[in-house]
């Protein structure tokens, strides 16, 4: 898996805060917009960073 053991970091628990979150305002549905945004980025910008799994073979 590609994003194995993210549960455990602080991503995780950034991820399991934001999922008990609740929208109540057109503010609040455009900073969960924002919010989700950056986070496809930066999860994308990461991803590039350290590009694909690679395996060894020996």
């Amino acid at each position: 898996m590609l994003f194995e053991g993210i549960s455990d970091g602080s991503c995780g628990e950034l991820l399991k805060k934001l999922s008990v979150c609740r929208v109540k305002s057109k503010e609040d549905t455009a900073l969960a917009a924002n919010v989700a945004s950056y986070l496809v980025v930066s999860l994308r910008d990461y991803y590039n960073k350290i590009g694909p799994p690679t395996i060894v073979h020996v």
